[in-house]
């Protein structure tokens, strides 16, 4: 059983993030990794406002957010990966993506594990 110091520093941490997923003008996803593979990837609101795919989209096909990086820029990509699973805290990156209607958009990728 938790004590109460456990559970206040619970809700301070949740506190926290529920702040700092307010603060996030563009648009955030969450990616599950389980013994070094991606187990889930949960799209935030605003990826159509950025990407011009709707989270169900993204949902619906799970290689989507990888298709839309300009093929130039996915080695970028693919080392954060790595670094990410190998629990290494990359700095944040940039990329282009080719949003849904064919135009390009610069992104910048800040992980935050």
């Amino acid at each position: 059983m938790a004590d109460n110091s456990s559970i206040e520093c619970l809700t301070e941490s949740e506190s926290r993030y529920r702040s700092l997923r307010a603060a996030v003008a563009d648009y955030y996803y969450h990616v599950e990794v389980e013994g070094g593979r991606i187990r889930r990837k949960i799209h935030g609101a605003n990826c159509a406002v950025v990407t011009g795919y709707t989270a169900e989209e993204y949902t619906a096909d799970p290689l989507l957010w990888m298709a839309i990086v300009c093929e130039e820029d996915r080695a970028i990509i693919e080392q954060q990966i790595a670094d990410v699973i190998s629990d290494f805290n990359p700095a944040a990156i940039e990329y282009r993506i080719r949003r849904k209607h064919g135009r390009d958009r610069w992104i910048r990728k800040t992980v935050v594990p």
